[in-house]
C-alpha cells in the first residue's frame, strides 16, 4: 500500500465515477484499490495501513459464507489444517502424489497456500 500510494493516483469510486460522468480525462497512473473479501486479516492487516495512509479502497465482503451459514472449501481446509494434529498430508491428484509438512503452524499456513493453489489449477471434468 505504501508502493501504491507513492507511485500512483489513488481514486475514490466517487472520484473516478466523478471523472466517468463528466467525460474527463482520468489523470495518469491513476488507480481504485478493490478487496475482495471481508475477511478479519483485512481488518487487522490491511486496515490499520489503510488508514495510516487515509487510502480510499473499496471492500467487496463474500456474502455467499453469511446467506448460506457455510464456510467456503478454502476455509474448511485452512480450518481442518491449522487444527489436525497429524504431521503432514499426503494427496494424489491427476495420477500425481504430493506431500506436505503441516508440522509447525508456519508449515500449515505455507503449505495449506501450496494446497489451495494446487486444487484451483486443478482441470476441472464436467
Amino acid at each position: 500500500m505504501i508502493y501504491l500510494n507513492k507511485h500512483y493516483n489513488i481514486l475514490s469510486m466517487d472520484q473516478l465515477m466523478e471523472f466517468l460522468s463528466h467525460d474527463s480525462v482520468i489523470p495518469h497512473h491513476s488507480i481504485v484499490i478493490t478487496i475482495d473479501d471481508g475477511y478479519k486479516s483485512i481488518y487487522k492487516l490491511a486496515f490499520p495501513v489503510i488508514k495510516d495512509l487515509r487510502i480510499p479502497v473499496i471492500i467487496f465482503p463474500l456474502t455467499y459464507p453469511v446467506n448460506e451459514r457455510k464456510l467456503l472449501w478454502i476455509d474448511r481446509l485452512e480450518y481442518a489444517l491449522l487444527r489436525t494434529q497429524k504431521k503432514s498430508v499426503s494427496l494424489k491428484i491427476n495420477d500425481q502424489n504430493y506431500k506436505f509438512d503441516i508440522d509447525s503452524e508456519y508449515n500449515k499456513i505455507v503449505n495449506g497456500r501450496s494446497i489451495r493453489i494446487l486444487v484451483k489449477s486443478m482441470n476441472q471434468v464436467i
